[in-house]
């Protein structure tokens, strides 16, 4: 929110992004011979270099091995829901192999690139079976997380580059589990879609949200009541707001 103050009244402008509310804010100036206090500038400069803009296209990618995991496509319709609500645009595969995980990964990139816009940021949503450091594939063969990391990278990705990029993996590693429930899906996912929706602040905020309500909640797991911490690492260098 920013507001205008003249002799008679303040007016309270409102946008989605700071790039659209520092046009705005200009263009009335402009048109109405007001002028910028040198704080209400500086205010924007600020906000503007501490936040990511997200005028511009937001693209996801989900790649989910249902088979042999019961809940996930609950999930995959929850993701599905958090993205049209989050004014992304969305593809979602199923049951790729390992090999097919690469190669949807190396698809969306080409999309990315070719985008007639720009695009501010790009998620992807990973979920199978796994170990530490791997995805097994619908073939039963794995596929390095490293590898799928590197395709959007700086070098590989340049519509992307300096851009935030979001993975999202819902996975066992090894001797760390990870839980679903046959009718309604994964905790983790199911507390992250409902997080992103419904509450609002910067994406480093909400990881920590989802991590106390799953450090809060119970899984009952083979009749033994269980718990499931998610892990997030971040290399932002500013602040992400989806909303």
């Amino acid at each position: 929110m920013f507001d205008i103050k003249t002799n008679e009244r303040t007016f309270y402008l409102v946008a989605e992004t700071e790039a659209n509310m520092n046009r705005c804010v200009q263009s009335i100036c402009q048109i109405c011979g007001f002028s910028q206090t040198k704080e209400s500038t500086d205010a924007l400069r600020s906000l503007s270099s501490e936040r990511y803009d997200m005028s511009g296209a937001r693209l996801a990618l989900t790649l989910c091995v249902t088979k042999a995991r019961e809940g996930s496509k609950e999930d995959m319709d929850a993701l599905e829901r958090m993205f049209r609500y989050l004014k992304f645009e969305s593809t979602m595969k199923s049951d790729p192999t390992a090999q097919q995980f690469l190669e949807e990964l190396d698809n969306f990139q080409q999309i990315i690139d070719n985008w007639e816009e720009p695009v501010s940021c790009a998620f992807v949503v990973l979920m199978a079976h796994g170990e530490e450091g791997l995805l097994e594939g619908e073939d039963k063969k794995m596929v390095r997380l490293e590898d799928l990391f590197e395709v959007l990278n700086n070098k590989n990705c340049k519509a992307l580059r300096g851009k935030p990029k979001v993975y999202i993996i819902q996975a066992c590693r090894g001797g760390y589990l990870s839980y679903r429930h046959e009718q309604k899906g994964s905790g983790f996912i199911q507390t992250l879609t409902d997080v992103f929706i419904n509450k609002k602040g910067s994406i480093i905020k909400l990881l920590e949200e989802i991590t106390r309500r799953m450090a809060d909640t119970e899984v009952i797991q083979e009749g033994k009541p269980r718990k499931v911490n998610p892990e997030f690492q971040s290399t932002l260098r500013k602040s992400l707001y989806l909303q």
